[in-house]
């Protein structure tokens, strides 16, 4: 699996941690636009995280 990112190519692990990075985003602002969560709640943000890695397992090294 490769991931071009700004014309360099990433590892299949660090594309992986990408994908997370990028779906706890997504998860996280849908909850602040539900006004469920304040954008400065910094645990949150690892929760979210936790949230993005379950749901999508791939890779993950329990």
């Amino acid at each position: 699996m490769t991931v071009k990112k700004e014309g360099k190519s990433a590892s299949g692990e660090q594309a992986v941690l990408t994908a997370y990075r990028i779906m706890a985003g997504i998860a996280l602002r849908k909850a602040i636009k539900r006004r469920e969560v304040k954008n400065n709640e910094p645990e949150l943000h690892s929760r979210f995280a936790e949230e993005a890695g379950d749901a999508f397992p791939i890779g993950r090294r329990d």
